[in-house]
């Protein structure tokens, strides 16, 4: 799936941002993929959730390469 990426923005700030801003996006997919049983059970929040843990995940792995 092609993911717009901004200028300026990297790849992965992109497919974290999708999962932030386009929840309802994201539900379309798993419809498209024939799991619409699935896709009525994911949450906002959960995606949220997330973006958020990647976003620390990333962070806590550019402290690590820093040290």
């Amino acid at each position: 799936m092609p993911l717009e990426v901004n200028e300026g923005q990297t790849p992965l700030a992109a497919a974290v941002s999708f999962f932030d801003e386009e929840p309802d996006r994201f539900r379309g997919l798993l419809v498209d993929a024939e799991l619409p049983d699935v896709a009525a059970q994911v949450q906002n929040a959960e995606l949220r959730n997330a973006a958020q843990q990647i976003r620390s995940i990333k962070a806590a792995a550019g402290h690590m390469s820093a040290a």
